[in-house]
């Protein structure tokens, strides 16, 4: 009842602001700041719903927060039974207010359509007033709103509750996660969860930037020993300087002042990665770019001031395995560490490691695995190849098989046929009915090759 009456009071204190432009006590700062924001930016309380962006134009947005998208789907997956029991959504927007994904229980996902709270909708205050999305985005922190707080009449059946995604590197505002509902649904509970559920997506978005990057100098140091000198700019997906040479500083700024390492180049970080080669060409027009990605992952760019190779050694045309097709993973040596106690379970992806080698090599597995590349693990005899594979496995999701193959204790003449199978009586020793293939077996599984190089 109190809070029916709490409603009551908000409301009148709208009308009253809209009537004379004051606003009562009673109303939270924070909504009261939002509402004179509004009034400034002239926004009609008979606003019945958020403009909606052109199609081609959202599928642009959503192209460019992949990763965004990407660290908020399992938390969205891992929050989404939470939803039903308050009749709530879950709403993935751009720093701009602009939904770019929507989850939850579906009465509140066909409701929010008839205000356009749903893929495409804009959602800043300058759009349609306050409102959860748009007051978090202007006033940088998590903020909720309710009922008659809206700004607009008919968004006021709702309740919402908003918190910024900041990106791990420099704290800029990368998006918004909401959560809304119908106002009698209303719980002080949804702010607290849309505030983890932001940290969570950070933390994600943390663990994939450090493997990019770590990817990226790697490909780097592979190409590094085809070249006479080492002036060159290495710069990730939102164009910050992550390794340069004294000697290339000194070169780039010979074509663009004021280089250095740690800075982040003019104009890249919101350009389309299509577009890098001709934008770092125009900057830097005596150098050689080469733009670099893999398995569909935008990594960032080598900028090489001076191309000079290594005696008649051929460029490479692809990504080395380190980042390519293949993610390389080297287990520690015997004796290279102590303390460690590693241990993994063929259907639980957990994985204690004590020592710091064994932990780093864990978390490029967990970063890997979900990818679905094919991993190299390479390690001496004892390190934990097979346990790091099954790790691998659990950490994938894959619902199909682990399935181990000695290739090492497999004759050369059988080793076909075990990989892609047989029928009854095509060699001595054959199994009875045959065998369809340990490829087969692994579909949807994984398919660890022991000892590869012996095949």
């Amino acid at each position: 009842m109190g809070r029916d009456i709490d409603q009551r009071q908000v409301r009148r204190a709208w009308e009253t602001f809209l009537e004379r432009g004051d606003v009562p006590d009673l109303v939270r700062t924070d909504v009261a700041a939002s509402w004179k924001r509004c009034n400034d930016f002239q926004i009609s309380v008979e606003s019945d719903a958020a403009p909606l962006l052109a199609e081609d134009e959202l599928l642009r947005r959503r192209e460019a927060h992949r990763l965004l998208a990407k660290c908020a789907k399992p938390v969205f997956d891992r929050a989404s039974k939470f939803m039903n029991e308050s009749i709530s959504m879950m709403i993935l927007t751009d720093a701009s207010g602009l939904i770019i994904d929507t989850k939850g229980d579906d009465r509140a996902i066909d409701a929010g359509r008839e205000i356009h709270l749903e893929h495409g909708g804009r959602w800043g205050e300058a759009d349609i007033g306050t409102n959860a999305i748009g007051t978090a985005v202007a006033m940088q922190r998590p903020v909720q709103i309710n009922g008659a707080e809206h700004f607009c009449s008919k968004v006021q059946r709702w309740t919402c509750a908003a918190a910024p995604i900041r990106h791990p590197d420099d704290g800029n505002i990368l998006g918004v996660v909401d959560i809304s509902g119908p106002a009698q649904h209303f719980s002080s509970q949804s702010l607290a969860l849309a505030m983890v559920m932001s940290e969570y997506i950070q933390s994600l978005m943390g663990e994939s930037c450090k493997f990019d990057r770590d990817c990226l100098l790697e490909y780097y140091r592979n190409k590094q020993s085809k070249w006479l000198n080492e002036d060159v700019l290495v710069v990730d997906r939102r164009g910050i300087i992550v390794h340069a040479t004294d000697n290339a500083v000194r070169l780039a700024n010979d074509m663009q002042s004021g280089i250095r390492p740690g800075m982040s180049l003019p104009n890249l970080k919101d350009l389309p990665f299509n577009k890098w080669q001709s934008h770092l060409s125009g900057m830097f027009p005596t150098a050689r770019t080469d733009i670099v990605s893999a398995n569909d992952c935008e990594l960032g760019a080598l900028i090489l001031l001076r191309n000079q190779k290594r005696g008649n050694a051929k460029q490479i045309s692809g990504p080395p395995s380190a980042i390519g097709n293949t993610t390389e993973v080297l287990c520690p040596k015997h004796g290279h560490t102590k303390n460690c106690d590693a241990t993994c379970r063929q259907n639980d992806a957990s994985f204690v490691a004590s020592d710091p080698a064994v932990a780093l090599i864990v978390r490029q597995v967990r970063l890997a695995a979900p990818r679905r590349m094919p991993i190299l693990i390479r390690g001496e005899t004892g390190t934990g190849k097979e346990e790091l594979a099954r790790f691998a496995h659990a950490a994938s999701g894959r619902k199909g098989a682990f399935v181990p193959l000695n290739c090492a204790a497999m004759p050369e003449n059988l080793i076909e046929a075990e990989l892609f199978g047989y029928v009854e009586g095509s060699f001595t020793g054959a199994r009875r009915g045959g065998s369809p293939g340990l490829i087969k077996e692994a579909d949807g599984g994984t398919l660890f090759l022991d000892e590869i190089g012996d095949m």
